[in-house]
């Protein structure tokens, strides 16, 4: 069953300056850090054209009933991938994004950054 969400967040700065900030493997890993990860892996790969991918898989404490823990194990791991391409010259850019976790689930959605209007 497909499942539709959208959310916004904004940044007082240009999209260069924040593309910057997403893709630095810093800031990727304290982001993954904020989401109770116990380990971290981030990879990023750029293009001579512009276009950016960001990897990064986290090791996640599996906090599901006991019942599911023979299932399961203590932890989960997800793969999050974001497939940016270049950007515009107003500086936007869009990207695909997709979760591939240990378990039988993953999800996929679409990312963009644009100046404020």
């Amino acid at each position: 069953m497909a499942k539709e969400f959208t959310y916004r967040q904004s940044f007082e700065a240009d999209p260069a300056t924040v593309f910057a900030m997403l893709r630095d493997p810093e800031y990727v890993q304290v982001k993954c850090a904020a989401t109770g990860s116990l380990e971290t892996t981030v990879e990023v790969n750029a293009t001579p054209h512009d276009a950016v991918t960001i990897t990064s898989t986290r090791v996640l404490p599996a906090d599901v009933p006991a019942p599911a823990k023979k299932f399961v194990g203590e932890t989960i791991s997800a793969t999050e991938t974001q497939e940016w391409s270049a950007a515009s010259p107003d500086g936007s850019r869009t990207a695909d994004v997709s979760v591939d976790f240990s378990g039988p689930l993953s999800f996929s959605g679409s990312l963009s950054l644009t100046p404020a209007t």
